[in-house]
């Protein structure tokens, strides 16, 4: 991926100047990346103090200089020693400060008439979604966040450390509160908006889904009118609510999913070979079990077009994803079992789609089908219901075995153990042993949870066993 090298990307006291409106920077340096971390901070790096509510990046600038730092960006009120004064620069605000850079990098990309800022949001299927745009479009013309830089530390850091000589920068929006969104839209300005879905994630933060598509809508509020493209899902419940956010700021609506969508799933075309329409013109698209993809697929395509990329080829090159870690990627063990990471996170959409991936592998395979679900986070009082609701998933979809783990999780048990072979665990280790005594050949399992219930813990136990 190219995202951060070159001497486009240098900063200086100059251009630290007139980001950061200082005048009088005398200190001379060059530096190729901004850093919020000591930990991983490199020789030459810009250190910026980050101060939250229960740390202050500013306390490590010895560190910072020790490892080579260029010069150390903090907030006015902290001391520091007197040896370290040459290469300390002091503001009212280092969050502010990274926001200011991040936008000075943003109107230096907006020099180029040609460059687009693409903002991708929702509330499943950003992270895939956004790589396999970057693989639409040319992973050698397009800077796209890497890792998890997708919140307001996150994302400004990277928008400060693109590279200018990018045609496409693909910018990640996560969010859990309201106002979230319109901030980093108000740092990035995108010339297209890809909304994802709207879903049940952090729903614990809201008072409905109706308010996380409110919240989802804020990237809306920093595009230009009439020159500015919102790819929307057609399929999603609040379609028609997002779809009005856009036209009344006077933003182009481009639409995917359904037959009366601009790109929409045609047919198959051969057993291994899906045609999809995009804008009436049929492209062909080899898959290998990417069905549960294929929102994130058509969204991709939709880009494409409208950045006047090669449909066919964009195509070709999507039909090389792979999924990431933790968010799809399959595993072929021992014993012919299949192994389905989906460890990295969950919510009640991912889960239904995951577990429906894993049915779909199942039946090939003609095997068993098994789940180990750990709770799903952040859904205060809905967490009981929502658990629940994939009963019906379970049900329908025929799963042989289901493991539960988790507090919230254990009402999803209560209600399916007189009808599904399940069980209940109160630890990783108690699982570990569990699946040493049930997995058997031709099986297919899948491992999902919030992060924060550690399932990747399991499917590292299945690596190194299996």
């Amino acid at each position: 991926m190219k995202c951060i090298s070159g001497s486009l990307n240098t900063w200086n006291a100059k251009k630290l100047s007139d980001a950061l409106n200082i005048p009088d920077i005398h200190y001379n340096f060059q530096s190729s990346e901004i850093s919020i971390d000591t930990r991983s901070i490199k020789e030459h790096d810009i250190f910026l103090g980050i101060k939250g509510e229960n740390f202050d990046g500013g306390n490590f600038v010895r560190d910072a200089l020790n490892k080579g730092a260029a010069i150390c960006i903090i907030n006015n009120d902290i001391k520091y020693a007197k040896d370290l004064q040459s290469k300390i620069l002091q503001v009212p605000n280092t969050t502010d400060a990274l926001n200011k850079l991040a936008i000075y990098k943003r109107e230096q990309i907006k020099k180029n008439i040609h460059a687009k800022i693409i903002g991708i949001t929702g509330s499943v299927g950003k992270t895939t979604t956004k790589i396999m745009s970057a693989l639409a479009l040319g992973v050698e013309n397009t800077c796209f966040t890497y890792k998890n830089l997708n919140n307001h530390f996150g994302m400004p850091l990277f928008l400060a450390n693109c590279n200018l000589g990018n045609d496409f920068y693909i910018l990640e929006m996560g969010m859990s509160a309201p106002g979230e969104i319109d901030h980093l839209s108000s740092i990035a300005h995108p010339d297209i908006a890809i909304i994802t879905n709207i879903g049940s994630a952090h729903l614990g933060f809201f008072q409905s889904k109706k308010d996380i598509a409110s919240a989802k809508s804020e990237i809306f509020n920093h595009m230009r009118r009439l020159h500015s493209t919102a790819i929307l899902n057609v399929d999603d419940e609040y379609f028609e609510y997002l779809s009005s956010c856009a036209k009344t700021r006077e933003i182009k609506v481009v639409t995917f999913g359904k037959k009366d969508a601009d790109v929409y799933l045609d047919n198959h075309a051969s057993k291994h070979t899906l045609k999809i329409k995009c804008f009436d013109k049929a492209v062909h698209i080899k898959h290998s079990n990417h069905m549960h993809l294929m929102s994130n697929i058509m969204s991709s395509l939709a880009l494409s077009a409208i950045l006047g990329i090669d449909i066919q080829k964009a195509a070709d090159r999507l039909s090389e994803f792979k999924p990431l870690q933790g968010r799809g990627i399959t595993h072929e063990l021992k014993n012919n079992i299949t192994l389905i990471d989906e460890s990295y996170n969950a919510s009640l959409e991912s889960m239904r789609a995951a577990i429906s991936y894993l049915s779909l592998m199942s039946t090939k395979k003609n095997g068993r089908s098994i789940v180990v679900l750990g709770d799903m986070k952040e859904l205060g009082v809905h967490a009981e219901r929502l658990h629940i609701e994939l009963e019906a998933d379970i049900e329908k979809l025929k799963i042989d075995v289901v493991i539960t783990f988790g507090s919230a999780m254990n009402a999803l048990y209560n209600k399916i153990k007189d009808k599904v072979k399940c069980m209940h665990l109160n630890s990783i280790e108690d699982i570990k042993l569990s699946l040493i005594q049930l997995l058997s050949e031709n099986d297919s399992i899948m491992i999902k949870g919030s992060f924060s219930m550690q399932m990747y813990k399991i499917v590292r136990f299945l690596l190194n066993t299996y």
